[in-house]
């Protein structure tokens, strides 16, 4: 029996090494690049493998209409950048969750952006991007393109480019940093003509939790712990 337990003592040490192995490697080698997401099952796909957590919801409901931004819900606050940015109250068909949507017009400045910021970081984010690329102006031929870019952990990517669409259309944009927390993400508009509305609606967001290897690492800690008392 002795020698059992003097066996499953040095295997848990070994697991408590291999944990301060992988907390003393280089900080370069733990990062990875945020991935960026454009389908809403596949992101939660994601989140579920990465052992993420579960999402957050904010669909604006608590807010009253017009509500001009910047404001704070939550965890969350909305920045504007440039245009101008606030609740809107909407009907059912355009908003998809709620009755109420973040309305967004681009002003007069190309490209334009705001900010959704976290009071406390974040691995995941997702929210629905509605009336995309249906910018019709008078004189134009049709819709003209659009292209939405989301940064987060300053790395980009344009999520939709070119892109034209149906009035009331609906897109999904998400990104998931499972090694290195983020703060803040930032959406560019470009490509499209003065006062373009854009709107908002079901921002997902997962805060940060305690990582699978501290839990190892702790329990190889115990393990050795219980070693030394045998021994001695």
């Amino acid at each position: 029996m002795k020698t059992v337990t003097r066996h499953v003592a040095q295997a848990v040490g070994a697991l408590a090494l291999a944990g301060l192995g992988l907390l003393l490697l280089p900080l370069t080698s733990l990062q990875a690049a945020p991935v960026f997401f454009t389908d809403q099952t596949a992101f939660q796909s994601e989140v579920t493998s990465a052992g993420i957590g579960g999402l957050s919801i904010e669909s604006f409901e608590g807010l009253p209409d017009l509500k001009p931004a910047p404001f704070t819900v939550g965890n969350l606050t909305v920045s504007p950048g440039t245009g101008s940015l606030g609740t809107v109250f909407a009907p059912s068909t355009l908003a998809t969750d709620g009755t109420h949507i973040l309305g967004w017009n681009n002003g007069s400045v190309s490209p334009a952006t705001f900010t959704f910021t976290f009071a406390t970081p974040i691995r995941a984010f997702a929210v629905d991007v509605i009336d995309l690329g249906d910018s019709n102006p008078p004189g134009s031929s049709g819709p003209i393109p659009a292209t939405l870019i989301l940064t987060a952990n300053s790395d980009s990517q344009a999520l939709f480019s070119n892109f034209t669409g149906p009035d009331g259309n609906v897109l999904f944009a998400g990104v998931i940093d499972a090694t290195n927390a983020f703060s803040s993400v930032t959406f560019t508009l470009e490509g499209v003509p003065q006062g373009d509305f854009i709107a908002f609606d079901r921002v997902q967001s997962a805060t940060v939790s305690e990582p699978s290897l501290l839990a190892l690492l702790g329990l190889g800690l115990a393990g050795l712990a219980a070693a030394r008392r045998r021994k001695q």
